[in-house]
């Protein structure tokens, strides 16, 4: 059991750099209070993410700086296609929820009424 905060905090950066590599060496180089990655989680909806995208880049958002951190529940093509896109102009950190809703639509909690 793991109680010291360092030590859990240790733990966590070891998994996160396994898991995602140098996008997360960038945050943990970059010990600044001020690099608050943005987080998105999308789903089948692009046109919202869309919005939400323009209006970042309305905003002094520091792209070269501060990641984007966009969150899938699942692998849906044009949600993949356009946060592709943006890589060119944020640094962008893509997650994978393992097992979505839109990859197993008739498994837990895919089709269970009460959770949709």
């Amino acid at each position: 059991e793991m109680t010291d905060p360092e030590k859990v905090r240790e733990n966590m950066s070891d998994t996160l750099h396994k898991k995602f590599g140098s996008s997360i060496s960038y945050l943990s180089q970059h010990n600044d209070a001020s690099i608050v990655p943005f987080v998105y989680m999308v789903y089948k909806r692009v046109d919202l993410l869309k919005m939400a995208i323009d209006s970042l880049r309305a905003s002094d958002f520091d792209r070269k700086r501060v990641p984007l951190i966009i969150s899938h529940d699942g692998h849906v093509p044009e949600v993949v296609s356009y946060v592709e896109h943006l890589k060119s102009d944020f640094k962008v950190i893509q997650i994978y929820h393992p097992y979505s809703c839109y990859e197993h639509p008739n498994t837990f909690p895919g089709n269970d009424e009460s959770l949709n």
